[in-house]
């Protein structure tokens, strides 16, 4: 009988991603929020949001983005300022 190793197996992610039903990347997503990989599925639309929000998200996410470019005081706010809420989450 063959056998094969993982290292045998090259999958595109977008290859097989494209060929997935709706269910199944329902399930992958779940599965990533599950596991803290991505965030939840947000109710609000961007439409359903304010200026002031959307570009609250804006910098947030580019500040994710951007981690690399910051400077250890820069880091260090951030984390204080993320450390005073992560206990709601």
């Amino acid at each position: 009988m063959a056998s094969f190793s993982v290292d045998d197996i090259d999958i595109d992610p977008v290859e097989f991603m494209n060929e997935c039903s709706r269910w199944e990347i329902d399930e992958v997503i779940e599965w990533l929020i599950e596991r803290d990989h991505i965030n939840s599925k947000n109710s609000n639309s961007d439409e359903e949001l304010n200026h002031n929000d959307n570009d609250f998200l804006r910098n947030v996410d580019a500040i994710g983005k951007s981690k690399h470019l910051l400077s250890v005081e820069e880091e260090d706010i951030i984390n204080r300022i993320g450390g005073k809420f992560k206990h709601l989450y």
